[in-house]
């Protein structure tokens, strides 16, 4: 497989991907890795896939790896967070998001899964802050306004988690 066909066989992968076809994609990302065993994208998006099958020890493996090719990728480093938090490493995932911000610090959704990890570890009062940034920082996020509910009430300020579930509710009322 040359360069043109590998990417070709990437694009095609990424569909199935984006479909559901874990997979159908999978298959192909391990065909390039068996050519490319270092291709960044293959190791990222197969990551991925092991996380959404919930194989997450292979998950942080290749996620890791492709972390390592590119230290600077902030979708990267929160994709391995990503894992880290399915897999209940709350440190870890808490680690991987603080990076990622320092990548990218207009990064809603490393915010909300910071804040869960954050709450998760009983840090309150930093879930609070850090799910207060997203909120402001996208506000029609539903699922930040839900965490940062569900923190509030952890801090048993029922008024404050009542107007936090109420807009989640608003923004996304199914």
């Amino acid at each position: 497989m040359n360069q043109e066909e590998i990417m070709q066989q990437l694009q095609a992968a990424v569909a199935l991907h984006n479909q559901g076809q874990l997979d159908q994609a999978e298959a192909i990302y391990r065909a390039v890795l068996a050519v490319d065993a270092n291709n960044f994208y293959a190791i990222n998006f197969c990551g991925c896939i092991q996380r959404e099958k919930k194989r997450f020890d292979e998950g942080i493996s290749l996620l890791t790896r492709a972390v390592t090719l590119q230290p600077g990728n902030p979708d990267t480093v929160y994709n391995l967070g990503n894992v880290f938090k399915d897999a209940e490493r709350w440190d870890d995932a808490i680690s991987c998001y603080e990076k990622t911000l320092g990548l990218r610090a207009q990064h809603p959704e490393a915010l909300n899964n910071l804040g869960i990890c954050l709450k998760e570890v009983e840090r309150y009062e930093h879930s609070e802050i850090v799910l207060r940034r997203a909120v402001s920082m996208q506000p029609g996020f539903a699922g930040a306004w839900l965490n940062l509910g569900n923190t509030f009430k952890e801090q048993e300020k029922s008024e404050e988690a009542i107007s936090s579930y109420r807009k989640a509710i608003e923004l996304k009322p199914d």
